[in-house]
C-alpha cells in the first residue's frame, strides 16, 4: 500500500471525528499532519511548525528540561492551563494518540471517555514495555538483534566494581539501568577513574546492564 493510500485508510478509519496528538517533543506530530482530521498536538517541548500546537515550554516562555518532568496541574498555572486546553479539546468526538503512555493524559482521558478512542497503553502497562532487560529478551526470542548488554547483580558491591573494572580493560563501556529513557539511566565509562562512585542502581531489581561500546 502507497503511503497516500495508508493515509487515505486511516483518514476512513477516523471518519468524522478529529484526530488528536500528545507527547513530549510536538514536532513528533509533523507526520500526522497530512492526515486530514488531524486537528491538534498538545507537547511538553518543541511543538516546531505543526499546527494546532500546544506546547508548555510556548506557554511559559520558558526552556523545558523534560528529564523527570511531570505536568502537575494542582501546582502551576501553565500546567492549569495546559490541562483545561486538552480537556476542551477532547470534548468532542476525537480519536486521540499518545507518543508514549501518560498518566497526565489518562487524568483527562477518563473524563472525556464517552467523546474520545485513545489509540495507545494505560500508563500502568507502559511499566513493562519501560523495563528494558524484559523487552530485549523477549526480541531476542523472535530473532531481532540487540545491544549485547551483560547482566551484573548489584547486591554484591564488591563482585559488581570488579567486573565492571575487568570489563572496562578491553575498552569504553556504557552502564545502564533497568528504566532508562532520553539518555537518563546511561553512564558511559572510558577508565577506571570515570567510574561512578555510587553504581548506577536507580531500580530494585537487584541487577543492571554493561556492554562495550560498538564500534
Amino acid at each position: 500500500m502507497k503511503r497516500r493510500e495508508f493515509i487515505q485508510e486511516i483518514e476512513r478509519r477516523i471518519g468524522r471525528r478529529k484526530f488528536v496528538w500528545y507527547g513530549v517533543l510536538g514536532g513528533n506530530a509533523h507526520r500526522l499532519t497530512p492526515i486530514a482530521q488531524f486537528a491538534e498536538a498538545f507537547s511538553i517541548v518543541a511543538p516546531g511548525a505543526v499546527p494546532g500546537a500546544v506546547c508548555i515550554e510556548r506557554l511559559s516562555g520558558e526552556r523545558v528540561d523534560t528529564v523527570g518532568y511531570q505536568i502537575r496541574p494542582d501546582q502551576s498555572e501553565i500546567h492549569r492551563e495546559f490541562y483545561r486546553r486538552l480537556y476542551t479539546s477532547l470534548s468532542e468526538p476525537a480519536v486521540a494518540m499518545t507518543h508514549e503512555a501518560s498518566r497526565f493524559f489518562s487524568s483527562v482521558y477518563f473524563l472525556r471517555r464517552e467523546y474520545v478512542q485513545h489509540l495507545g497503553l494505560f500508563y500502568e502497562n507502559q511499566g513493562v514495555f519501560d523495563h528494558k532487560p524484559w523487552v530485549e529478551s523477549e526480541l531476542r526470542t523472535v530473532g531481532v538483534n540487540v545491544v549485547p548488554w551483560r547482566y551484573l547483580s548489584t547486591h554484591d558491591h564488591r563482585a559488581l566494581r570488579s567486573a565492571l573494572e575487568e570489563a572496562v580493560r578491553d575498552g569504553p563501556i556504557v552502564v545502564r539501568t533497568n528504566r532508562s529513557g532520553g539518555g537518563d539511566g546511561l553512564t558511559p565509562v572510558r577508565q577506571l577513574e570515570d567510574m561512578p562512585p555510587g553504581l548506577p542502581d536507580g531500580s530494585t531489581d537487584g541487577f543492571l546492564a554493561a556492554s562495550q561500546v560498538l564500534r
